[in-house]
């Protein structure tokens, strides 16, 4: 999703799925804009996932955001990637937020599971820091490159177009 400009006072909002009950999102990449007007803390708010629900487990593998959020309430609930997770029961592998903005996590708004591993955030963002250990760590602007998604992303290049890859160039889609 390219160029996305969503304004709402809505709940469980994302820019793939609004709300999803188990099952696998993978290889997407949404940019663009998501304000979100309501006061309700804790949203659900995702630019990937608004809302993961508790069972089975949800898996968000090898996406990427790059979305200028703006947020009227809290960050509670609410991820550049994932917002909310029911029980953590949402693994998130090998997935960049290259998003900014204010009043939204990095990654994700709640826990996610023990075994997510290797996201990334945009250092400098704006956003309020997921990073720790091998689940979420940070990447600067200038580090965002070919090598970036190839080597440590893990990023397939027969999927993905990494070739000119850069902060201000993300990948795309095959």
């Amino acid at each position: 999703v390219s160029d996305l400009n969503l304004t709402t006072n809505r709940i469980r909002i994302g820019g793939i799925v609004g709300r999803l009950t188990g099952g696998t999102i993978k290889n997407c990449y949404v940019s663009g804009n998501i304000s979100a007007t309501s006061t309700k803390d804790g949203n659900g708010i995702g630019g990937i996932l608004g809302d993961a629900e508790a069972e089975p487990v949800t898996t968000i593998e090898n996406c990427l955001t790059k979305i200028k959020f703006e947020n009227a309430s809290g960050p509670r609930l609410n991820g550049a990637i994932i917002g909310l997770a029911m029980n953590g029961k949402a693994v998130l592998k090998n997935n960049v937020s290259l998003s900014s903005g204010e009043k939204v996590y990095g990654v994700h708004g709640y826990t996610i599971d023990a075994s997510s591993t290797n996201n990334y955030e945009l250092e400098d963002s704006g956003l309020t820091t997921n990073a720790s250990g091998d689940r979420v760590k940070t990447v600067a602007k200038a580090d965002v490159n070919k090598e970036f998604f190839k080597d440590k992303v893990k990023f397939d290049e027969t999927i993905w177009d990494l070739d000119e890859a850069s902060y201000d160039n993300a990948p795309a889609l095959k």
